[in-house]
């Protein structure tokens, strides 16, 4: 089923997350989170019967980490009793690297998932800040290619943010990750650091001149592969007209969320990319999303240069 053909919903539970990836946005955010309540399991039931009242037919159960959320499985199965299609579960591997627990979700109707991978052997430990992490992903990722093998329409897809930390090793992990069964991979450009310090900053972006021959390499491994490849964080102006086919447009789908603070505190594309004046002269306005806000402030506008031809 193609998930983009229908409406859904992601539900962002809560920020308690067992990893600490340096340039996730939500740092801060979850050192208060005993400063917020998470929402109760009836809390999000009622969320998404009303969504499925208004045609929602997918949902993405997200949080940061939704698997240390001991309701998980319930959500689940009550979110296929109501009728959702399309049930994902948008994760990093720990608790995926349990087949006992990926077979329940399963069988409660999990359709596919989501999971976070910006690294591979040392360079994961080092990004996440958590000792033999590559250990849990593989045995993870095995246990969903072995899925997969069972039943074809299960689905998963990768996110994958390039950063400093990775960028030398970034090949190599597109050349593990395309031995599985992935159906959609995004390579993301960091955002929402509003929490981040220019010195943090420093140590996290990279400039997109140093960035872009990598992904191209990606993509044309992608292509040797027969696997999908979309990326997030670039203006079509800073990649080269064969890669425009991959690039995350503001395509307005209609997506919601339910989250544990107001959202513009998170995930709020109006905080998170910015139009420049000289963009409005690009053939590519109504699509490009624009410049990552931490980019511009960073490195400035030097790479923008509209296209108009």
């Amino acid at each position: 089923m193609n998930i983009k053909k229908l409406e859904g919903v992601e539900v962002f539970l809560w920020y308690m997350c067992n990893l600490d990836c340096e340039f996730c946005f939500q740092r801060d955010l979850r050192k208060n989170f005993f400063k917020w309540k998470e929402f109760d399991t009836d809390y999000v039931k009622f969320f998404l019967e009303k969504a499925r009242k208004e045609n929602k037919e997918f949902v993405i159960f997200s949080g940061w980490e939704p698997t240390l959320r001991t309701d998980l499985s319930e959500l689940v199965d009550f979110a296929r009793k109501i009728g959702y299609k399309e049930i994902k579960v948008h994760s990093n591997w720990y608790k995926i690297s349990e087949e006992d627990y990926l077979r329940d979700l399963y069988n409660k109707w999990l359709t596919g998932l989501i999971i976070s991978v910006h690294g591979i052997w040392k360079n994961q430990d080092l990004i996440s800040k958590r000792k033999w992490n590559f250990i849990f992903l593989n045995k993870a990722l095995i246990n969903v290619k072995k899925l997969i093998k069972e039943d074809p329409s299960f689905t998963l897809d990768t996110n994958t943010v390039i950063c400093s930390k990775n960028i030398s090793s970034f090949l190599h992990i597109f050349l593990y990750l395309f031995k599985f069964h992935i159906q959609r991979s995004q390579i993301a450009y960091p955002v929402s650091l509003f929490n981040f310090s220019l010195k943090e900053k420093k140590k996290i972006l990279l400039p997109y001149k140093m960035i872009i021959p990598i992904v191209e390499k990606v993509l044309i491994l992608s292509k040797k592969f027969g696997r999908k490849i979309v990326i997030q964080g670039f203006p079509y102006c800073v990649v080269p007209p064969s890669l425009w086919p991959f690039c995350e447009h503001d395509d307005n789908t209609d997506m919601e969320s339910l989250s544990l603070v107001n959202y513009t505190l998170t995930r709020d594309a109006t905080y998170d990319n910015i139009k420049l004046e000289k963009c409005k002269l690009c053939k590519f306005y109504n699509k490009c999303k624009g410049i990552p806000k931490d980019y511009y402030e960073f490195f400035w506008d030097n790479d923008i240069i509209p296209i108009v031809e």
